[in-house]
Parts: structure tokens; sequence; C-alpha cells
């Protein structure tokens, strides 16, 4: 049996590492002329929060159509993530944790056919560090991810494992399924997490936790 090893940090992307939230919401603001602020978002259903405020705007159009075309225009096209900006306090402590030589995995819910557009993404922005991004035996970049389930399969093989998540249903599954660590990054669709491994924390929070801990393990 392979040793242990002691830590592994994995990211979600969208609105973690991300502007994807705001982008999305601009997209909503140029096609209709409807402005849905973030608070409207409840557990990261977006759809849902965009479709309920453009139904008292009422524009004839249907949940169902109103979902589609987001789908089409935003999730599922790679132009939409070209350009993204960064949640700069993330980025920065992400880049700080690779600069260490530590081990950094991106897990996200994205189709598998934007990898070229996000591993793109990614080394624009330093954070892969190499075409393939090996981190033996899983890829440093997975997509389609079920996410409870890959990290449990990767708690198997870490001491301790740390998740940066937004979506609370995903933080708690997560939590529910494995041994990690999850920290939620603070969001206005995201309150009140009930698993006692999710921790509700704000950018500059995370930012100072992975650089001490960084710090400590590199020392």
């Amino acid at each position: 049996m392979a040793a242990m090893r002691d830590i592994l940090l994995i990211s979600d992307l969208d609105s973690v590492l991300c502007q994807t939230a705001p982008r999305a919401l601009r997209w909503v603001w140029d096609r209709f002329g409807v402005v849905v602020p973030p608070s409207a978002i409840r557990r990261y259903d977006m759809e849902y929060a965009v479709a309920e405020v453009m139904a008292a705007v009422d524009l004839g159009r249907s949940p169902e159509e109103i979902d589609a075309e987001l789908s089409t225009c935003c999730w599922q096209n790679p132009q939409f993530y070209r350009g993204l900006e960064p949640r700069h306090e993330i980025w920065a402590a992400l880049h700080g944790w690779q600069r260490r030589g530590l081990p950094l995995q991106f897990m996200t819910r994205r189709s598998e056919f934007l990898r070229p557009t996000t591993l793109s993404w990614l080394l624009e922005h330093g954070l892969v560090a190499n075409g393939s991004g090996a981190l033996s035996p899983w890829p440093q970049l997975i997509l389609e991810a079920e996410k409870a389930e890959r990290t449990a399969e990767v708690c198997a093989h870490y001491r301790r494992v740390i998740f940066l998540e937004d979506a609370l249903v995903h933080a708690e599954a997560i939590a529910a399924a494995s041994s990690a660590e999850v920290w939620l990054v603070q969001q206005p669709w995201n309150e009140d997490p009930v698993h006692e491994r999710v921790e509700r924390l704000c950018d500059s929070e995370i930012s100072r936790r992975l650089a001490a801990l960084g710090a400590e393990l590199t020392s």
C-alpha cells in the first residue's frame, strides 16, 4: 500500500477562484436589461434567481426559456470563461501555496469540453504546473466532478485534505462523504452551513490561514 501523503488543497473554480457570478449577472443585464442582485441567489441556484426576478418584470419568457439561454450563452459557452477576472485574494493565496511546492488540485462541475479553455485560463494565471497538470495518480484539473465521491477517494491517500467551495449543497455533501475540511468561501448564496466540518470563511481569512499553513509545512 502506498504511503499516506501529508496534505492536499483542492479548490473549486467558479465563484471561488473566478469571478463567474458577476459576469453571468452582467450578461442578464446586457441581454434583458434586468438587474439581478447577488443577494437574490440562494444555494447557488442562479437560474432560479434569474427566472424569479425576470418573472416579476414579465418579459414574456418562460423560466425554461430563460434557463436554456443562460446555459447556452454562459455555462456552456467557452467564450464566457475566457477573460474571467480572478478573485484576487484567493488567487494570490493559491499561487503562494503552489509556489511553495505544495500540492494543489482543481475540481469543478464544468463540462469536459471546457477543458482547453479552463486549462488555458489556469496557465495564464500561473496555477497549473504544466500542460497535463499531473498530480499522480490524479490530474490537477478534474471536470464534470462528482465532488463528494472524488474527494472521498482522494482523502484515502492524504492525512489532511482542505477543499475550497462556495456552493453550500456541494460543501455539505463533501463533508458528509469524506474526511476533508471544507472551507466555504463566503458568498451571498451560502449562508448557514450545518455540517460541523463546513466552515464559512471570508477571503482574507482563507488567505491568512493558507499562508500560515504553507509557511509551517515548508519551514
